[in-house]
């Protein structure tokens, strides 16, 4: 039969809800609570998505994450050690994520994803490209590229835009990114359908001022 919550460990749990402990270390301070009890406890108290949980990874992050992947000795002692505030499931998950290839018990060094290696490898001879473009350039899929690309920041950055705000541009590097172009205001979207109209209706030639500027 499951234990009954205290008064005493609601308490505290709301106390860990807004700490940088990760769920597996805050069921550690309840005495035969388990990680799912405590997910349930705190659903149930209505505490709401804790902020840790959507932390993204920063570079110094990505950096620690890429050494720690290849070396000898268990995931949990590494994350423990070198990423305390991050969960070792979660850890896991972005890892795999990115694209390194899962740990066996006889993972070696640098045995990283051959997608990953291959955007690697296209951005840092051709910067500035579309994921269309770097599809074309790795072979790999637009899916796998969108994934390593939004799972990667710290590695991966949009270093601008193509067609207004529509198509944004990745680089290798760790950034910043580059913020798209303001959005059309009102008044300019009415414009330009105007313009389009008429040319539609052959009241403007689109092919004029460009033939007087050649003239010119």
């Amino acid at each position: 039969m499951n234990r009954r919550w205290s008064p005493e460990e609601d308490a505290r749990l709301v106390e860990f809800h807004a700490s940088t402990l990760s769920t597996e270390e805050i069921a550690r301070q309840f005495e035969g609570r388990t990680v799912p009890a405590v997910q349930s406890r705190m659903k149930k108290l209505k505490l709401g998505v804790r902020t840790i949980a959507r932390a993204k990874w920063t570079p110094e992050e990505y950096e620690i994450l890429t050494r720690i992947w290849f070396e000898e000795g268990t995931m949990k002692v590494l994350i423990a050690k070198n990423l305390p505030h991050r969960s070792w499931r979660t850890t896991l998950e972005h890892g795999l994520s990115i694209g390194f290839r899962p740990r066996g018990a006889h993972a070696r060094r640098h045995s990283y994803s051959w997608a990953t290696e291959e955007l690697d490898r296209v951005l840092a001879a051709e910067p500035n490209l579309a994921v269309s473009e770097i599809v074309a350039r790795c072979k790999a899929s637009r899916v796998r590229v969108t994934t390593l690309l939004s799972n990667g920041r710290g590695k991966y950055f949009r270093s601008g835009w193509r067609n207004g705000r529509k198509t944004p541009l990745w680089s290798l590097g760790p950034g910043p990114d580059v913020q798209p172009p303001a959005a059309a205001t009102p008044t300019e979207i009415c414009r330009r359908a105007r313009q389009r109209k008429r040319v539609r209706m052959g009241r403007i030639d689109p092919f004029a001022t460009l033939v007087q500027q050649v003239a010119a």
